[in-house]
């Protein structure tokens, strides 16, 4: 996947149980403007990873599997492996940082 894909819960709930390696960006671009400033860093981060990763959006205020994850700042970004939760970051993140940590997992 060379892009960024917008994801319903289930979505990416079947992606998790499928054991793919997926990266996702919480966030709410709509009201939250470091959510905004993410975005660019996340989509050049998936082109980077190419199909090594999925990465996908899932909109805060449209989805609800960040309450159940306990996410309460936005943006948070959760690498996801083999169905359980191998990175989290929450805030801001440099291209460079995020390409490194997540290239450790895939």
């Amino acid at each position: 996947m060379h892009s960024t894909t917008a994801a319903t819960d289930s979505e990416l709930s079947s992606l998790v149980m499928a054991g793919e390696v997926v990266l996702v960006d919480f966030s709410a671009p709509s009201r939250c403007a470091p959510c905004r400033q993410m975005l660019p860093v996340v989509a050049r981060t998936a082109t980077k990873l190419g199909n090594r990763c999925k990465v996908v959006m899932m909109d805060t205020d449209e989805t609800s599997t960040h309450q159940s994850l306990g996410i309460r700042s936005i943006p948070t970004l959760v690498l996801y492996k083999q169905g359980q939760v191998v990175w989290k970051h929450e805030g801001l993140i440099s291209e460079a940082a995020l390409v490194k940590a997540v290239s450790e997992f895939c």
